[in-house]
């Protein structure tokens, strides 16, 4: 697995702290550990939620995908709309080179509450055509 690593430290409460390239990278990272690094088996936790964290069962984090996705609502403003029916948008992985997928973080009162499909229009073209 290859990451980018822009910043690293040494930290009292483990190996290290570290910031990656992006968010979906450290979720990468996060997930699919455990790793051998050498004799110790080493896990890696997302900076708040260290051994004293308590989640909230309120809420929900989710990784969706949209696929075949209009280029033209590839923006964050469109984006957060789209997700304010079900959820709140945490982060879009924009750096994604896919040009058929969005792939968004999202906070979700329940998993239930994603749509398995989502209708995108725009309301400003009601098949006409204009010319200036």
């Amino acid at each position: 697995m290859r990451l980018q690593v822009l910043r690293y430290c040494i930290y009292p409460l483990g190996v290290g702290i570290f910031i990656l390239g992006s968010i979906f990278q450290r979720d990468c990272l996060i997930t699919s550990g455990p790793f051998w690094i050498g004799d110790r088996l080493v896990t890696f936790v997302k900076h708040d939620e260290g051994l004293n964290h308590h989640n909230s069962p309120a809420t929900r984090i989710a990784w969706v995908m949209f696929l075949a996705f209009p280029l033209d609502f590839k923006e964050f403003s469109f984006l957060e709309q789209i997700v304010a029916s079900f959820g709140k948008l945490l982060y879009w992985h924009s750096e994604d080179t896919s040009l058929c997928r969005v792939m968004l973080k999202v906070m979700v009162d329940s998993t239930i509450d994603i749509p398995r499909s989502i209708t995108v229009k725009s309301c400003h073209s009601m098949d006409g055509e204009g010319q200036s």
